[in-house]
Order: C-alpha cells, then sequence, then structure tokens
C-alpha cells in the first residue's frame, strides 16, 4: 500500500525522470562527439582488445570496425614492443599519456605517422577497465618538418661552401 505525503513522491519520480532524460541527452551527446570526431578514436579493454572503433579509425587506417573489433590493439602499433608495453602499463596504473608520436600499420600495409593520447577509463567507483585511445595523422605535418629539415641543411651546406670559397 502506497501513501502520498503530499505530492513528494510524485516529485521524486519527476525529478529521477528528468535526470534519466538528461542523461540520455549527454551519452548521445558523448557518442556523436566520437562519431563525427576526424581523430580515430577506439577503446579498449586492459588486455589490450578493441572494444569500440569510430569511422574516423577507419577512414585513417583502412580497417572496418567489424575487422578491429574484438582483435588486439598491438596488432597496429609501430612501436618497439617493450616501448609499446611500458606505455600501457602507465595508463593501467591512471596515468595519461598524451601526443606520443609513433607509426602504425593500415590494412594496406602503409607506415602512418600518428600522436596518440590514451588515457584510462574509469567505472562508477574509480576502477580502471579499460583504455581510450585518440589517434590524430601527423603524416602530412612530418614530411613538412623534414622538408624543412632537409632545406635548412642543404642551406647551411651552400654557405659553408661559398665561405670555404674555390
Amino acid at each position: 500500500m502506497s501513501v502520498d505525503l503530499g505530492g513528494r513522491r510524485i516529485i521524486k519520480k519527476k525529478k529521477a525522470l528528468l535526470e534519466s532524460r538528461r542523461a540520455d541527452r549527454v551519452e548521445r551527446l558523448n557518442a556523436a562527439v566520437i562519431e563525427y570526431s576526424n581523430d580515430a578514436i577506439l577503446t579498449h579493454t586492459l588486455d589490450g582488445l578493441v572494444t569500440t572503433w569510430n569511422p574516423a579509425a577507419t577512414a585513417m587506417l583502412g580497417y572496418p570496425a567489424e575487422e578491429r573489433i574484438g582483435r588486439p590493439v598491438h596488432d597496429l602499433c609501430g612501436t618497439e614492443v617493450d616501448e609499446s608495453a611500458e606505455i600501457f602499463a602507465r595508463v593501467r596504473a591512471g596515468k595519461t599519456v598524451e601526443h606520443f608520436e609513433t607509426r602504425l600499420r593500415s590494412r594496406d600495409g602503409r607506415r602512418i605517422d600518428v600522436s596518440i593520447t590514451l588515457s584510462p577509463i574509469r567505472d562508477p567507483t574509480g576502477a580502471i577497465v579499460g583504455i581510450s585511445t585518440i589517434l590524430r595523422d601527423i603524416t602530412e605535418n612530418r614530411q613538412i618538418f623534414d622538408a624543412l629539415r632537409q632545406s635548412e641543411e642543404m642551406r647551411r651546406v651552400a654557405r659553408d661552401s661559398a665561405r670555404a670559397g674555390p
């Protein structure tokens, strides 16, 4: 048997419903941010198995989500095994690793220069339950930087040769 105490029960139900709707809107907004991001965003378990893969990851690396979900994220790594293991260990310990630069292997075998940010994913109790990975393709930036460095080196050699004279 339920007793209405001046509408308090109804107000509590309305507040709970409004909070639920707000949480749903936030969840949909977060999903849209991931879906439409230009950066590749994926998540994986602490054991390294991919759990989510956004469309930008497909565009960058060539793998459709169906081919990557459930597979080891390490298959993509271009870093040395020891270096990769150390980075994942830091994230498992609760640290965020920002702007780590490496090369990844695309589906067609190309090497893609990327800047990676890895962050722990925590459950409501604060326990780390997974890893979020954001990849930004920096291949073009790296090519420009390499061309600039080469140009500066050529200018230095020409200047040194001119100073030395004939």
